[in-house]
């Protein structure tokens, strides 16, 4: 089955589409999630408004919404790797470890996990692209405006701004005409934010931002959720271990590329480790970092048994609720 994924065969696609169908038809997720910590958000809010609530509602074209979106950032995120070289014939690899980690999660996806993890897709390949551009100002403020709207979800994601700004600085020495504007792109969905409060009425300092409650709560997940969780820590832990003499012979700029997908997979540990209580909201920020750092796993020599096992594992875990 792995031989399909590494290479380009059509049918690839519709495992993909397979596996993304798992937590919404054969294998439903029952554990709702254990806190919405983006109900008093306004950015959340205002995203549910916009959409109607139809992810929420477990409707049929909400499923299939989900499944179409989820498998085309899988797909975008294949064509990153590819571009980049990340690992020596990723075919869709990466597609499918995206789509694979996503229906690991055992609990509800809310649709601005959908919508976060696109911008995460988007402010990537920008940031990717700066590198060789002699005029990035387009591509730094969109960089920065995606990241802007990913922190205006929850208090805590602020903490991608810091990954923003080391991610330029991997990227190019930027100029204070670079910085200057990476900061206007950042803040530019705030001040959309308060303009559209002012004009409702709604403008408070409680509604643009609340204040953090830092308090160590284990979160009551069973065993196997567990497992699960670990998996999607750990794992690419040692898929960087394994990938690092390939990648250091790429070019710079495929370096550099993959540096970020790994400062990205720090920085969600961290946002895990400062808000442990809502680890299922945790579980959706792994899958791009997860399924980059993982991809070489699986493209190691055809007679090595190791990704056939790991692959396994991970299909037979998604039916396990």
């Amino acid at each position: 089955m792995i031989g399909l994924f590494r290479s380009n065969n059509p049918l690839a696609l519709l495992f993909l589409v397979a596996l993304a169908c798992i937590p919404h038809f054969y294998a439903p997720v029952t554990l709702p999630l254990l806190a919405d910590i983006s109900s008093n958000e306004t950015m959340a809010f205002i995203f549910k408004w916009v959409s109607f609530g139809l992810f929420e509602a477990h409707t049929i074209w909400g499923d299939i919404i989900s499944i179409i979106v989820t498998v085309a950032e899988g797909l975008l995120l294949n064509k990153i790797v590819s571009d980049n070289k990340f690992a020596e014939r990723p075919g869709y690899i990466t597609a499918m470890t995206f789509v694979m980690a996503n229906s690991l999660i055992p609990f509800e996806q809310q649709s601005y996990m959908l919508l976060i993890n696109a911008l995460l897709l988007l402010a990537l390949r920008n940031l990717i692209s700066i590198y060789k551009k002699d005029k990035p100002i387009n591509a730094i403020l969109l960089a920065g405006f995606y990241i802007g709207i990913v922190s205006g979800f929850e208090t805590f994601y602020f903490i991608f701004f810091i990954w923003l700004t080391i991610a330029l600085l991997i990227m190019r020495p930027a100029s204070l005409r670079e910085w200057i504007i990476l900061f206007i792109g950042f803040g530019l969905p705030f001040y959309f934010l308060i303009s559209f409060l002012y004009l409702t009425n709604d403008l408070s300092a409680a509604t643009i931002f609340r204040m953090p409650s830092f308090k160590i709560i284990i979160p009551s997940l069973s065993g196997l959720n567990w497992v699960k969780f670990s998996i999607l820590m750990l794992l690419p832990l040692i898929g960087f271990s394994v990938a690092n003499k390939h990648v250091g012979k790429i070019l710079i700029h495929g370096r550099k590329s993959y540096l970020l997908f790994l400062v990205l997979f720090l920085t969600v540990i961290t946002v895990c480790a400062i808000s442990f209580k809502d680890i299922p909201f945790c579980f959706y920020l792994l899958p791009i970092p997860f399924s980059v750092l993982t991809t070489h796993l699986y493209t190691t020599g055809k007679r090595n048994i190791l990704p056939h096992i790991l692959l396994f594992t991970q299909f037979i875990l998604c039916f396990l609720r």
